[in-house]
């Protein structure tokens, strides 16, 4: 069986690459990517709308805009993503009775109380809580994305794992070696506020005041770069704390599988967090905190990952020294981790789930879950999930 499957979000970028490779390659795929905008205006996310000949660029005009909306009303799948603001194609989608999904990330980054404001509310009916009778799945690329939309009424049996599928490595992890060293921590990100790369910074000296034995070191550019340093300077771990700059993305997974542990920091504005899926799959053992989208999804706590609770450097240093002291544990963690991302959290695995799945939802009318992994059920969970 042959199927006719679109993508529309903003623009084209790496993260979507390794899945729309998967979708473009199978013969049996008739595979259309549509790009609502020409630039994306964010930083570390290269637009790519011109690279590939399965991208429609709805932007440059009438004839493109009436192929993409041929696209949303004939294919077989849609999948849509950010819009923009332009619903149209959406809601003819709606209009034709036929199944679609929506991907997304949690919807109340700045928090709760974003429930309560008015345009937050009317912007959730109108990409959401408007096709609660409509036969629309929800894609959560957050752990969550279900938890929020509860909470506007959104019927979260329609909720489904999801994620973002980055290039990882493939290449053979070699064998750590028995550490008689101190540990390597690494992390890369772009160094901001939300990031919370000053909780690595203090985890190091609390780690430095236990004696633990380590070293870390921080990737990435940013308007906090100066301050992080001054603060490593001032806390006096500049001696085991070292800033690299911003670095390629070849050199970043040399910073990975040369490191032990990778550390993911940032608050609840990380809507993902592809770092984790590139880590994992380089051979670091992840510790992550619990507010980032990817946590709840791709760790599982003391088995591929660690979890420490958001916002605390001593908790963070709790949870380094913990494994720090099982270094078995740390082997465990960093090979269950990689068999995960490269496995069923894989572009290949995830790709083959949504063709399986998309087959059944036209075939049946509806779609049976996975059990776990992508396409399963996206549970409502609170932020103290790790916990439980």
């Amino acid at each position: 069986m042959s199927l006719s499957i679109s993508f529309f979000s903003n623009f084209f970028n790496a993260h979507q690459l390794p899945i729309a490779h998967e979708l473009s390659s199978n013969p049996d795929v008739d595979y259309c990517f549509v790009a609502m905008q020409e630039s994306d205006g964010l930083e570390g996310r290269a637009c790519m709308n011109d690279c590939f000949p399965f991208i429609v660029k709805q932007y440059l005009g009438r004839a493109e805009a009436e192929k993409a909306m041929a696209h949303a009303v004939n294919d077989d799948i849609v999948v849509f993503g950010d819009m923009v603001g332009d619903e149209s194609y959406v809601r003819a989608r709606a209009n034709t009775g036929k199944p679609f999904f929506r991907y997304s990330e949690r919807i109340l980054k700045r928090g709760d109380w974003w429930t309560y404001v008015p345009p937050k509310r009317y912007r959730t009916y109108d990409r959401f809580t408007r096709y609660n009778d409509f036969p629309m799945y929800v894609l959560c690329a957050s752990g969550y994305t279900a938890r929020d939309l509860d909470k506007f009424g959104y019927p979260v049996e329609r909720c489904l794992k999801w994620g973002y599928f980055p290039q990882v490595d493939a290449s053979p992890v070699e064998a750590r070696r028995p550490l008689q060293r101190d540990v390597a921590l690494c992390s890369a990100q772009r160094l901001i506020p939300w990031k919370r790369v000053d909780l690595q910074v203090r985890m190091a000296k609390e780690l430095k005041d236990r004696n633990v034995p380590f070293r870390l070191t921080i990737a990435g550019g940013g308007e906090e770069e100066l301050s992080l340093k001054e603060l490593a300077c001032k806390l006096c771990v500049d001696d085991r704390v070292t800033f690299v700059g911003a670095l390629s993305s070849e050199d970043t997974l040399a910073l990975m599988r040369n490191s032990d542990v990778f550390l993911a920091t940032s608050n609840r504005k990380e809507g993902w967090g592809a770092t984790v899926n590139e880590a994992m799959a380089a051979g670091c053992a992840v510790v992550a905190s619990n507010q980032i989208g990817s946590a709840p999804f791709l760790i599982e706590p003391g088995v591929d990952g660690l979890i420490f609770r958001s916002e605390s450097a001593v908790d963070l240093a709790d949870t380094i020294s913990a494994l720090l002291s099982d270094l078995n544990m740390l082997g465990d963690i960093a090979r269950a981790g990689t068999e995960k991302v490269r496995g069923p959290w894989s572009a290949k695995g995830a790709a083959e789930r949504l063709l399986k799945a998309s087959m059944q939802l036209l075939a049946e009318g509806s779609l049976s879950p996975f059990e776990d992994g992508p396409l399963s059920i996206a549970d409502v969970i609170d932020e103290d999930w790790y916990l439980k």
